[in-house]
């Protein structure tokens, strides 16, 4: 029977210990999918060199695992201020660190707009200038001068000092927003399982040990805001089964009277592998020779015994309450007796076991936004047809003997931040190309979201992203019928500052 890909579900789940499959346990573990997900359960091949007397190959060998995925989505936020985006462990993943804020601060007097000397400074209440971070949003919400995004470029006690100047400074008690901040680290980033339900119902798939390996964040003016993530992890499933605390028991009856196997926790790669545990420990308990196989085409388990009396327990079997008859096709509601060989009633099941919940956020079209390149003072738009930034997290395989995939987990080992626009050449533009050709600093500041009838910034409906010093890498003029300059970013750290900060406002 034919499966619908389209019916698909999908869920990551943020991991205890790196590698170690944790599954969803919640409906709100999922997140919303769109057409061009994949996932892939790549093996090394090893080839054997062995000479058999012939020319052709001898059998090759499964070697390191090395299971990635894709999975594209739309950039948003959650619609709620100060709650992280549905998506928000794949950023946190990429980035390493992650901090949301939950109280909502205001101006005290005296904040300035800045001037082409000095950069604009909102100022907070005594001892709340440590609630903030380098690089933090702030949604600077005044009804006189109209909302703005501007980010934290430094902070000097109570003193926040803003990336980009403002046009107007604001008065006292103008609230500040609430920010979710994602900010890199140099290590640290936590990994998660994927669990594709493919078909929600037609296969299982999974993945431990991913971390994010690249995301990439497109702009394109009065189009949608999109984002994709790549991702790599250690070691991949298909249909696997878990086996737990509360289901892990078989009482049963055989020639040589009442037994109880008890299976291994954990998780098993597929139900064949399951089958084979089962045998394998029911065999250590009987006097009999127990065997277990699985059906690749009812998807169900058979329990066969060579003796003359095989009964299973499920129902009045000392553990019949941490039983393991779900986990093969069947219910406590009854023993299973008169037979030697039983079937279970039910296939296995490869549907998401929650009622997926999404948070239903509206997406964010590209209109109103605001790309800043420049220097603090030059906070006017720059006119682009299409904005597109990448941060790339290239990992590389811990190898461990241990491991039953051949590596423990996949580190984080470099990062690479990259701003790629098309711009509107405006007429006697030279410091883009001044910057460029003299390697000059540059301050990227990207701001897209909602508004409301007024043109204000709508709070919990905003992304921002900033490179609080980049270098301009490319500047190629163009265009067949409207002159345009391909610019290229390239963000950096210092001993203060990282290359990029994301933040959802």
């Amino acid at each position: 029977m034919a499966e619908l890909q389209r019916a698909s579900a999908f869920a990551i789940k943020k991991e205890v210990t790196v590698g170690t499959l944790i599954a969803p346990t919640v409906g709100a573990d999922a997140i919303p999918l769109r057409a061009g997900f994949s996932q892939t359960s790549a093996v090394e091949e090893i080839v054997s060199d062995e000479l058999l007397n012939d020319i052709g190959a001898s059998k090759s060998l499964t070697g390191l695992e090395s299971p990635a995925g894709s999975h594209p989505a739309y950039l948003k936020h959650s619609q709620v201020e100060g709650q992280e985006p549905e998506i928000g462990l794949l950023y946190e993943s990429a980035f390493g660190a992650k901090s949301i804020a939950s109280v909502e601060y205001d101006t005290v007097a005296a904040s300035t707009a800045g001037t082409t000397a000095a950069r604009a400074v909102i100022k907070v209440g005594v001892g709340e200038g440590a609630s903030f971070e380098v690089g933090e949003a702030l949604m600077i919400k005044d009804g006189t001068n109209g909302y703005s995004i501007r980010n934290i470029h430094s902070i000097s006690g109570d003193d926040l000092t803003l990336n980009f100047n403002i046009n107007a400074a604001p008065a006292l008690g103008v609230n500040l927003g609430k920010a979710v901040l994602y900010r890199p680290v140099a290590s640290g980033h936590p990994s998660f399982s994927a669990w594709l339900y493919g078909a929600n119902g037609g296969y299982t798939q999974a993945i431990a040990g991913c971390r994010t390996s690249e995301i990439a964040m497109t702009f394109p003016a009065a189009e949608q805001a999109e984002v994709s993530f790549s991702y790599e992890g250690v070691e991949s499933y298909f249909n696997p089964v878990q086996v737990t605390a509360t289901n892990r028991f078989i009482d049963f009856v055989d020639d040589g009277g009442t037994k109880v196997a008890t299976l291994t926790a954990g998780f098993y790669k597929t139900p064949i592998a399951f089958a084979a545990h089962v045998q394998a420990v029911m065999r250590a308990a009987s006097v009999d020779i127990i065997t277990v196989t699985y059906s690749n085409v009812t998807g169900k388990y058979t329990l066969l015994s060579d003796g003359t009396t095989f009964s299973l327990l499920y129902n009045t079997g000392t553990n019949t309450a941490n039983s393991a008859a779900v986990l093969l096709g069947d219910t406590t509601a009854a023993n299973r007796t008169a037979a030697v060989t039983y079937t279970g009633a039910n296939a296995i099941s490869l549907v998401f076991p929650f009622t997926a919940s999404y948070d239903d956020a509206t997406n964010i079209v590209v209109k109103g936004a605001q790309l800043f390149v420049g220097d603090f003072h030059e906070n006017v738009c720059r006119a682009a047809t299409n904005v597109s930034i990448t941060i790339g997290t290239p990992q590389e395989a811990v190898l461990s003997i241990c491991a039953s995939s051949g590596v423990s987990e996949r580190l984080i080992n470099a990062r690479e931040v990259t701003l790629e626009a098309t711009l509107v050449l405006e007429r006697y533009e030279s410091g883009l190309f001044d910057k460029f050709i003299n390697n000059g600093d540059a301050v990227v500041m990207m701001n897209a979201g909602q508004k409301d009838s007024a043109g204000n910034w709508a709070p919990g409906k905003c992304v921002n992203l900033t490179m609080l010093q980049a270098t301009i890498t490319q500047h190629e003029t163009g265009g067949d019928t409207i002159v345009e300059v391909t610019l290229s970013a390239k963000g950096y750290l210092t001993s203060t500052r990282k290359d990029i900060y994301l933040n959802f406002a």
